[in-house]
């Protein structure tokens, strides 16, 4: 089986933490006037569940993915490679050509082959991961997220219950943790989006609530339901951190870990 390291955008630590210690900019008004393109190179990845833990799930597909369609409106990323997932749950996507003129860059998409099991779930590849890459070349290590629908329905039952009034499966969202180097949850962390996105975060035993904070007892973790095009920012303990471009594809789950910058 292919190594198992997650790769995270990276941002700088916040918050108090517990226990021990427990993006890019772009225009969104149109599409590149040139495109310069690049490829020849493969991504090599483990598919994990929304805990990191390999996915139980069979019948998957894979896709690179340009997610750089958001910043203009499209409903969907632009396909770049497809692949069946193994059974060992490992994928080896072979890009041929990427438009590395994109605002957003490229992600791995997950979803079912068949029957649908699964929430579409795009995994943002960070351009420090792949830009090296040439024809030839492999990017190992990689993890591509997917949630499936028992996720995605426990994910809206505990929202729900904590006063969210609407549809993840059919609006989307954006998810992840915030945790320090050892994977541990970072307090009193926010992820801030553009005009006032609410955001939730987990508070331990099903209860989430809006706009205030992680917390170690909730794993650190936050949701952005139907998130808007734009920047998402780490925020925590006074300081601003490195900005995220997201893509927020309705429909679709994305998953972002914020870790600290080493």
């Amino acid at each position: 089986m292919l190594p198992r390291i997650s790769i995270t955008w990276m941002l700088a630590a916040c918050g108090g933490d517990a226990a021990s210690d427990k993006g890019g900019q772009g225009d969104d008004s149109a599409a590149p006037d040139e495109i310069i393109e690049t490829g020849g190179f493969a991504l090599a990845a483990a598919v994990v569940g929304p805990d990191g833990a390999p996915s139980p799930e069979s019948g998957l597909c894979a896709a690179a993915v340009d997610l750089s369609g958001a910043a203009w409106g499209n409903p969907s990323p632009a396909i770049l490679a497809e692949a069946p997932v193994s059974d060992d749950g490992d994928v080896l996507l072979e890009i041929a050509s990427v438009p590395s003129g994109a605002t957003l860059g490229i992600g791995i998409l997950i979803e079912a082959c068949g029957e649908e099991a699964v929430m579409p779930t795009l995994s943002p590849i960070p351009a420090t991961a792949w830009a090296w890459a040439g024809p030839g070349d492999t990017v190992l290590g990689l993890q591509a997220f997917v949630y499936s629908l028992a996720d995605v329905a426990a994910l809206q039952g505990e929202l729900a219950a904590s006063g969210f009034g609407g549809d993840l499966a059919t609006e989307g969202f954006l998810a992840g943790t915030l945790v320090n180097e050892q994977g541990l949850a970072l307090n009193d962390c926010w992820v801030r989006g553009p005009a006032g996105t609410a955001s939730w975060y987990d508070q331990g035993e099903a209860t989430w609530v809006a706009n205030e904070g992680t917390q170690d007892e909730g794993g650190g973790r936050y949701v952005v339901p139907s998130p808007p095009f734009g920047s998402y920012l780490g925020r925590g303990a006074a300081r601003d951190f490195p900005p995220f471009l997201g893509a927020g594809f309705p429909g679709y789950a994305e998953r972002v870990d914020y870790a600290p910058i080493d």
